[in-house]
């Protein structure tokens, strides 16, 4: 009976992830107050796409500052703006901080760059639009739109049969189908564990280990390009939860509360 489960839970994710695919996004311009947006309002408009023309590479990083980083590589050698907004992606912690509280995460020495460059009427500005460097990712939260491949929301609630293969911070991450994918909460968002009383998402998140199967009901997934999966390692976000998380290896089952 479980494997039948299995099975059908893993149908219907290729189904959903499948029709995501037909998510027409509205490409729009970017500006340089995109670079303070969080993630709340990014994904709640996932498929306003800014329109860009991004410059990914291999390169270096030689200088962190205050405002901005210096990085070179064969083809580019200068200072990209790096001020605004960031998700934070790294084996102690993940989360949405400014530029001064994540720079410090940055080091001196290789890294994966994408950086993006925005006119406005004579002057040019370069931007750090995301960096990759060891276990450590920041990228905009505005650069998830742009690297969207699909959007799924649903007004009642979608399910998700899928492994726990890690931690983040208060992100648990998991894996289906050989893909793996961030399971995003607020860690003072509330929740009712069965047969206990009330809690929060961070004094509930560790009873979830690591090759747990899990089954998720949400609201909300977005599937990322190819491309950022490759190099990012991350090739969806599920949020916004309705119902309940059940951990079908322990029977731990917790309820969003509001």
């Amino acid at each position: 009976m479980k494997k039948v489960v299995w099975l059908l839970g893993a149908v219907l994710v290729a189904l959903l992830l499948t029709s995501v695919l037909s998510f027409r996004g509205e490409d729009v311009g970017l500006s340089l107050d995109d670079l303070d947006v969080g993630m709340e309002e990014v994904l709640a408009k996932p498929q306003r796409r800014p329109k860009l023309e991004v410059k990914a590479f291999e390169g270096r990083v030689t200088s962190i500052g205050e405002r901005s980083i210096v990085v070179e590589d064969d083809e580019f050698i200068g200072e990209l703006i790096a001020i605004g907004k960031w998700l934070l992606i790294s084996s102690e912690d993940a989360g949405v901080y400014s530029w001064s509280d994540v720079k410090g995460y940055v080091n001196e020495g290789d890294a994966f760059i994408v950086m993006v460059v925005v006119s406005r009427g004579n002057k040019t500005f370069n931007i750090l639009l995301a960096l990759k460097q060891s276990s450590t990712i920041l990228i905009r939260p505005i650069a998830l739109r742009y690297y969207a491949k699909g959007h799924k929301h649903t007004r009642l609630y979608m399910s998700i049969y899928c492994k726990v293969v890690g931690r983040r911070g208060p992100y648990l991450v998991i894996e289906k189908n050989g893909v793996t994918g961030l399971l995003m909460a607020d860690p003072n968002s509330k929740w009712y564990k069965a047969g206990h009383e009330e809690t929060t998402w961070s004094g509930i998140v560790n009873e979830f280990k690591e090759g747990d199967l899990i089954r998720v009901f949400y609201h909300n997934v977005l599937v990322f390009k190819d491309e950022f999966r490759e190099k990012f390692g991350i090739g969806f976000v599920i949020w916004s939860y309705s119902g309940a998380i059940i951990d079908l290896t322990t029977g731990l089952a917790i309820t969003k509360v509001g």
